[in-house]
């Protein structure tokens, strides 16, 4: 994650057919777009890098001046976002918890090294026995996101942050519209879609915690396929191409009955309006089977939803998706209704009308980039581990061993002026002092003789010592747990084993490790009294890791439970 939280920052959308870009500066509590940037591959082409590169590059060089920090967000299928749910712990425990559940779930451990792995609390709700957290993980291949991160580099850009489109279009919602629904009961679901060329994307948050995040490929550009055919208009054929499908679908859209009836049954227009018709019927199947998922899990319905990217243009969509998706209001996600638009200074401008609802993504990236702290989900810090990781390979091979070479030339010629020659001047001296020493040595001898002695019974009390002292702290550590265990028991549940490796071993001769595993069994009359039990020995520094393997009741109505827990290490 970046270091610091920069004050202005570029929001950057690369899209299949065109680069969106907006630069906001942080002014006090408020944010404010300098301006706006869409900028098109050029007629027919799709993203690829060299054309992604050039796009860049003209952003560069336009807002360098101002800032070179960008932020992107990330919306293809290489991200893959998954929501879960973990008790509240300490962020600590919570770190170890999910790169545990990560590199578990890697069919090869080895994989670990070229994935990112990133995860953000993006919400906290009450559950029936703690607070749980709503934590949202994002899985990546590496190489993908530096490839990207290259491009900014080449272009003469920073990319300090990198975000999945649920975050972004988030940010989005939370600074323009959140007003609308502050004052709502949770839960109260607000769905964003957006329409894009090659792919739609759609988010649901929970006032403000995240839910959901899927993405599906048919989008705006395979509807625009459909509609590039022969038409039959009055026994003469007509052709669409790819601008005029592009235009009918901004003009005519999906027509209403009152409008299709004006034009006549086989006019191309109501042929055009029916096919888009279809496609968006389509299209939206997979949308609102994925809303119609909280109906179960959650039994509430989504109550609006905003529309946003460039596929929101189509003429007519916003009247007609409400009934498709089966939510009662649907509106259009305007990224400028709270953000004010200051290109040229302190006046405030209307921002342009076609490019509202296409830049509402790079407004989300620019948004979470000039946010920080640690449930902030910025894609780029395995980037910045991964950097960190190579700048230490590289002292370590390559700096270090040149320095040890260095000090190996200099070290011998230092010891001849500094050791040698000083030493020959006192070795004469030494001879000398070396003939007085000797005829001391006979004394010496003998009272060296009566201290070894004496060493040898010092020797011989201090392994006495502590073996007597390592038995007694056995018992006094096994007492001591005991009566933890007596104090913490309720009178509902009775211990019938317990056990640990260490205990055992009769050939060990001090208490159990920090660590050692310890095998408690017993019964309980009711499961209040043991999950009260199980709390208050959880809460205990003494143990840790608990965990309950076995819990039946068995035919005399009483509880058999089994218990392993760790000990603490340095725990009385």
């Amino acid at each position: 994650m970046a270091t610091e939280t920069p004050k202005r920052i570029i929001g950057v959308d690369i899209g299949s057919t065109s680069l969106k870009a907006v630069l906001l500066e942080r002014q006090g509590e408020k944010t404010v777009c300098l301006g706006l940037q869409v900028i098109r591959y050029g007629e027919g082409a799709t993203a690829t890098p060299p054309l992604v590169l050039a796009a860049l590059t003209e952003l560069a060089n336009l807002w360098k001046a101002r800032t070179t920090d960008a932020a992107l967000v990330t919306s293809d299928r290489e991200y893959q976002v998954k929501f879960v749910e973990k008790p509240a712990m300490s962020r600590e425990n919570l770190d170890m918890v999910m790169h545990n559940e990560f590199k578990a779930g890697l069919s090869n451990p080895e994989d670990a090294a070229h994935l990112g792995f990133v995860y953000a609390v993006v919400g906290e709700t009450r559950g029936e026995m703690s607070n749980l957290f709503q934590i949202m993980t994002v899985t990546f291949p590496l190489s993908h996101l530096q490839e990207t991160a290259n491009l900014f580099q080449q272009a003469g850009l920073r990319l300090i942050g990198a975000f999945p489109f649920a975050i972004a279009a988030r940010e989005v919602l939370l600074a323009n519209h959140y007003q609308e629904f502050a004052e709502e009961e949770p839960p109260y679901l607000v769905a964003m879609i957006n329409f894009g060329a090659t792919s739609n994307q759609v988010t649901v948050c929970d006032k403000q915690v995240l839910r959901l995040a899927r993405t599906f490929p048919f989008a705006g550009e395979e509807l625009s396929q459909t509609l590039i055919k022969d038409y039959k208009v009055e026994g003469q054929d007509v052709a669409l191409d790819h601008n005029m499908a592009e235009a009918y679908k901004a003009t005519v859209g999906l027509l209403t009955p009152e409008e299709a009836a004006s034009y006549g049954p086989e006019a191309l227009e109501v042929q055009v309006s029916e096919l888009i018709r279809r496609g968006l019927d389509r299209m939206t199947q997979k949308l609102r089977l994925s809303l119609d998922y909280f109906k179960g899990q959650m039994k509430a319905q989504v109550a609006r939803a905003y529309i946003f990217g460039g596929g929101a243009n189509l003429r007519g969509l916003r009247e007609h998706l409400s009934g498709w998706i089966m939510v009662p209001e649907v509106k259009e996600l305007e990224p400028f209704l709270r953000i004010p638009y200051k290109p040229e200074g302190p006046v405030e401008l209307d921002p342009p009308a076609e490019c509202t609802a296409l830049v509402a993504l790079a407004m989300g990236a620019g948004l979470s980039g000039l946010q920080s702290g640690p449930d902030i989900l910025n894609l780029t810090a395995p980037l910045l581990a991964e950097a960190a990781r190579r700048q230490r390979e590289f002292l370590e091979q390559v700096v270090l061993p040149g320095i040890l070479l260095a000090i190996m030339a200099i070290v011998p010629v230092l010891y001849w002026f500094l050791v040698y020659r000083p030493a020959l001047a006192t070795l004469s001296s030494l001879q000398v002092e070396h003939q007085r020493l000797a005829a001391e040595f006979a004394k010496v001898a003998t009272i060296k003789d009566e201290n070894d002695k004496l060493t040898k019974q010092q020797q011989d009390v201090r392994i006495r010592t502590a073996f007597i002292r390592n038995i007694t702290q056995r018992k006094i550590y096994w007492s001591k747990l005991l009566m933890l265990l007596h104090s913490l028991l309720p009178p509902e549940i009775w211990l019938m084993e317990l056990s640990s490796r260490t205990f055992l071993d009769a050939a060990v001769g001090s208490p159990p490790r920090g660590g050692d595993i310890i095998l408690i069994k017993g019964y309980s009359q009711t499961f209040p009294a043991l999950s009260a039990f199980l709390k208050k020995l959880e809460g205990t520094p003494t143990i840790s890791n608990l965990v309950l393997r076995e819990s039946k009741r068995e035919s005399n109505g009483q509880i058999l439970f089994t218990i392993t827990c760790g000990v603490v290490q340095g725990a009385n």
